[in-house]
């Protein structure tokens, strides 16, 4: 791999890269301590000007991998956004893992100043649109949004120089091609890009070669666990030693799904749950059984809308009710503390799916537990997982 450092540098500490005093800062009011190892790689790659195509699972840091060296980048070199432009760019599939991303950038900016703009569909476009209009450091988007703002005339992209397209893989599972071509297009020839992904595709190795010539790559694979803390969190287990999940297997046929969920929602200890299920009107079903047996609940799948959606995460997040019943929306890019406890309803055709679900759990040092719902048609996933995850499944 290209993705060698051209020295070798020790990066045992945040201090070791020299960012900026205020995003130093930030990063010891956070307690961040140790980079992890998408951060020691891609980092100074970043800082040194270099594209990049950076492969590491969910969880293990990437937020921070790319953000900070762009909000130092931008820091190191003022200058004014105009009216309409941005300076930094980063695309995002999905409005939660935005909000999220833009979450992560003003923790770690704080005090920098910077104008900052978050921009998905789903809301009107007065609000964004009136802010674009100042100008803007960084403007997290989904592509689809952006596109449609710069159509009405209010987003010109001469002065953008540094783009991050989050999450590539699952643009392209997404269909989300076109858009990153039209907005490709747009772009200045001269820019710094990077492209992170959970997970590696050979699609992914030609679409990049479309946009980006001789990036350096990197691919993080088993450095770290499956799962470790939230994004960019680096406060170490505490002694713990890494965590990954524990799995479990329950033999059922459509008919018991729902009575073994409620018996495996009540029996255990469980804090915090997601119930992953095939579909959006399964989600209504399957909520709608759990409020009967008086188990505190809500969904999340793409029939709501924004407003609602954020605001299920956010009661979700704080404790309000303790099972998340959730399509694969909910499965990339989002931390929720606390959480114990994945159920797959129904296993995902493909083992990333399930990679990414899982990914959910063993965050902030805390141990967790995935259920899958097995029928004789899953046999040969449940093979390829345990292979996978190099560790036999639980029968039960």
């Amino acid at each position: 791999s290209n993705s060698v450092l051209e020295k070798k540098e020790s990066f045992d500490s945040f201090d070791s890269f020299e960012f900026h005093y205020t995003i130093s800062d930030a990063l010891k009011k956070c307690g961040y301590k140790t980079p992890k190892a998408i951060q020691v790689q891609a980092v100074p790659l970043l800082q040194k000007g270099y594209d990049l195509v950076a492969v590491s699972k969910t969880g293990s840091g990437k937020t921070a991998a790319y953000s900070l060296p762009l909000l130092d980048y931008l820091k190191k070199n003022k200058v004014k956004a105009k009216p309409a432009r941005m300076r930094g760019l980063v695309l995002v599939p999905t409005r939660e893992l935005a909000l999220q991303v833009f979450e992560s950038l003003k923790k770690y900016g704080k005090g920098l100043a910077f104008k900052m703009g978050c921009f998905f569909g789903g809301v009107g476009m007065a609000g964004q649109i009136k802010l674009m209009g100042k100008g803007l450091d960084i403007i997290v988007s989904t592509p689809g949004r952006l596109i449609n703002i710069e159509k009405e005339g209010h987003v010109l992209f001469d002065q953008c120089e540094f783009i991050v397209v989050d999450e590539f893989d699952k643009m392209l599972n997404l269909g989300f091609q076109k858009e990153i071509e039209t907005l490709w297009d747009k772009l200045p020839t001269k820019k710094q890009a990077a492209f992170f992904s959970a997970t590696h595709l050979k699609e992914l190795e030609q679409l990049v070669a479309k946009y980006l010539k001789n990036p350096l790559q990197i691919n993080i694979k088993d450095v770290e666990p499956i799962e470790g803390e939230s994004e960019g969190e680096n406060q170490g287990q505490k002694g713990q030693g890494s965590l990954v999940p524990h799995h479990d297997v329950y033999f059922v046929n459509d008919s018991s799904r729902k009575g073994l969920l409620k018996k495996v929602l009540r029996r255990r200890s469980v804090k915090k749950a997601i119930v992953f299920v095939k579909t959006r009107n399964e989600a209504e079903e399957v909520l709608k059984d759990l409020k009967k047996a008086f188990i505190q609940a809500d969904s999340l799948h793409g029939d709501k809308d924004q407003v609602e959606r954020m605001k299920v995460l956010g009661q979700f997040k704080r404790n309000k009710f303790k099972v998340l019943v959730a399509t694969d929306l909910a499965s990339r890019g989002l931390h929720i503390g606390g959480l114990d406890l994945i159920v797959n309803y129904h296993l995902p055709k493909d083992p990333r799916d399930y990679k990414h679900r899982v990914g959910r759990l063993c965050r902030e040092g805390q141990a967790g537990t995935s259920i899958n719902f097995c029928t004789n048609r899953d046999k040969k996933l449940i093979s390829l997982l345990e292979q996978e995850f190099k560790s036999p499944f639980t029968l039960n």
